[in-house]
């Protein structure tokens, strides 16, 4: 998919958006916890969607081990939808689409649902690190 189609659809949903290479651009989506870069990458395979960091690793203590089976369980569950850890331990979302020509109704509903994913995410990620920490104190 052509970056000026992509930019195009941004644009018709008011996003603000960067281009960062002919390859790559960014945009901000405004949810429920702020302001969330959406990096969009399209190679000859297709277009990669990605959000990362959804959250960033703690650079004290790292993620505990309720946080790290919660994520491998859920991209093991996801179909199509990548959830995990990047090299500096970050949480990212992310799909890559085959290449293919998308209209402005499915890209939309696929950048949504990659937003409200990552957005899904961040409460329980909190929460099984809050629960780890609990039961490492008492």
């Amino acid at each position: 998919m052509e970056m000026n189609r992509i930019s195009e659809f941004l644009g018709q949903l008011g996003w603000p958006q960067q281009a960062m290479t002919d390859a790559v651009l960014t945009a901000e989506y405004k949810g429920a916890f702020g302001i969330t870069k959406v990096l969009f990458h399209a190679h000859e395979a297709g277009l990669r969607i990605a959000i990362n960091p959804v959250l960033e690793k703690s650079e004290q203590s790292g993620w505990s081990r309720s946080v790290n089976k919660l994520i491998a369980s859920l991209d093991r569950e996801s179909h199509g939808v990548r959830i995990g850890f990047d090299k500096a331990g970050d949480i990212y979302v992310k799909v890559d689409l085959p290449e293919q020509e998308l209209n402005f109704e499915q890209f939309v509903y696929v950048l949504l649902n990659v937003c409200q994913i990552s957005e899904q995410l961040t409460v329980p990620v909190l929460q099984a690190q809050a629960y780890d920490r609990k039961i490492a104190v008492a």
